[in-house]
């Protein structure tokens, strides 16, 4: 609803005591107050800075989105605000879905004033990233200001982040460093740190911090990232107890059964916490693809979606936990015969295969379906690949090997004639390629298409989609290079070929979505 109030411009004093009145109220826990007496100043509270930051919060933390909006709204049209006023009014912005908005306001205000606030800087390059401007473009912003950002930790956060972004992995360590010095148990800069010390290949220190992450928050990312370090600086035996301290966790957690698992999983969609924006994007992918929205009811169609992350969760919980009833998943395969001889014929010319996939679908029931080819095969993940688990002898693992050695081994792997399965939008490090698709930049690496047309090995699209209470899967062969074609042009070709498969994979259903990783990464 809208908030229609009409009012008179107060005097001074009356905004003075009307701002204490709603600070005094929020301060003391009566929001709902401080909301009512805020409402009351609504048409004129962009005037007056001090009202304009403590009605917001008023606003902002009852969930006045209605009130909030009107009065940001107001902020935005005057085109000026104190720097506490306009961090609010982006972040609001951003909250709603208006990065445009927010960058724009943004973007106004730094052209506008000499001095550039810290707080203000790090807003705006959220804002810039949010509303898919480059990289160095919010870098920029945060640099103009970092002469005069000091010690805050918010600021510095942001700044050591886009360097991590930007691949700027040595400064990065310089200005995380310190903030972890004074703050030490803000694990989320900590894990900050241990990435920018290991793609500046100082292991030995990532390590350390990142066991210091797994006590302040001990999440199975963090943990599978402490072991795949504990294994890069040749501590095996630690990796192997903290896997196997993780695994042991999970597995308590499991059901007997695979269907078990399966049905319990609507009663846990409550607590997938996924961004809504890859949702939103993902509903206008499928309703431009098919010409028309996807479902009558998208509550239904989002819970669904959700249903499909956790089904994803499930089957690699259950080929790290409970290895060994992995038959229990394929009994749900429908692989046909024409997918089944698409691969086999292109495994026949002896170059060996490459198996692209993206990060959509219950992507880890891929290598279950591989498994039972009966062809020698390795598949990429960020799994650790810990020596005590049943498939490390076919994992090519991302966590603990670098990206020259992953090459290698998949060059390798092809050469003795495998099947190899990798996510061609999937990203080693944290400034790795992006391309826009969909309106949007996400991480998509041209190895795949290089490879095909360097070594002619044959690619081939699959990816494993849930319909019908069954796995069935997506196999396509992508594009061979014409005579003399270039590369660039092959890549293109090979490129759009791809992005059509993943889109007939997200036609399927909200369940194959999948929703994390990948190209979903940075929306």
């Amino acid at each position: 609803m809208s908030v229609a109030i009409i009012a008179h411009k107060p005097d001074a004093r009356s905004v003075a005591a009307a701002s204490v009145g709603i600070l005094r109220a929020g301060q003391a826990g009566n929001i709902e107050e401080a909301i009512q007496l805020a409402l009351a100043h609504v048409p004129y509270a962009a005037d007056f800075p001090r009202l304009a930051q403590v009605s917001l919060q008023a606003f902002l933390r009852g969930n006045r989105n209605d009130a909030a909006t009107q009065l940001v709204d107001n902020v935005v049209a005057k085109g000026r605000a104190s720097p506490e006023v306009a961090v609010l009014s982006i972040r609001h912005l951003l909250g709603s879905d208006r990065a445009g908005d927010a960058y724009a306001f943004a973007r106004a205000l730094l052209e506008g004033n000499g001095k550039v606030e810290p707080r203000l800087a790090e807003a705006a390059a959220r804002a810039a990233l949010a509303s898919d401007r480059p990289v160095s473009e919010a870098l920029e912003i945060l640099e103009n200001a970092k002469s005069v950002a000091g010690n805050d930790g918010t600021f510095l956060r942001a700044y050591g982040e886009l360097l991590l972004s930007a691949g700027r992995y040595a400064e990065a360590v310089d200005v995380l460093a310190p903030i972890v010095s004074l703050r030490p148990n803000t694990a989320n800069t900590r894990l900050l740190l241990a990435r920018a010390l290991k793609h500046a290949h100082r292991f030995e220190e990532a390590c350390t911090e990142m066991l210091t992450v797994v006590n302040l928050d001990p999440s199975v990312t963090n943990r599978r990232s402490a072991v795949a370090l504990l294994l890069q600086v040749g501590r095996e035996a630690e990796a192997k107890q903290l896997y196997g301290a993780m695994v042991s966790e999970r597995q308590s957690k499991l059901t007997k059964t695979f269907s078990a698992g399966l049905a319990a999983l609507d009663a846990r969609l409550d607590e997938v916490k996924l961004p809504q924006r890859r949702l939103d994007w993902a509903w206008k992918i499928v309703s431009q693809k098919l010409g028309y929205p996807p479902s009558a009811n998208r509550e239904d169609w989002d819970r669904r979606a959700k249903w499909g992350h956790l089904l994803d969760k499930l089957i690699q919980d259950w080929l790290e936990c409970s290895i060994d009833q992995a038959g229990e998943i394929a009994s749900f395969f429908n692989v046909s015969d024409a997918n089944r001889n698409t691969v086999i014929e292109a495994s026949d010319e002896g170059k060996g295969v490459l198996l692209v996939s993206a990060h959509i679908g219950p992507m880890f029931a891929g290598p279950v379906a591989i498994h039972s080819f009966g062809k020698p095969y390795r598949w990429l993940s960020s799994t650790p690949r810990i020596s005590t688990t049943s498939f490390a002898n076919t994992l090519i693992s991302t966590a603990d090997l670098n990206e020259v050695q992953v090459a290698r081994c998949v060059v390798d792997s092809l050469r003795a004639g495998s099947l190899v399965t990798l996510a061609a939008d999937g990203a080693m490090s944290p400034n790795a390629p992006r391309i826009t698709w969909e309106g949007k930049s996400i991480t998509y690496s041209p190895f795949c298409a290089m490879l095909s047309y360097k070594t002619k090995v044959p690619t081939i699209f699959t990816s494993p989609f849930w319909v019908e209470n069954q796995f069935r899967f997506a196999v396509k062969r992508l594009p061979t290079a014409d005579a003399g074609e270039g590369l660039r042009q092959f890549s293109n070709r090979w490129q759009q070929a791809f992005f059509e498969e993943v889109k007939n994979v997200l036609a399927t259903g909200p369940e194959n979505l999948r929703l994390n990783g990948g190209l979903w990464r940075s929306i």
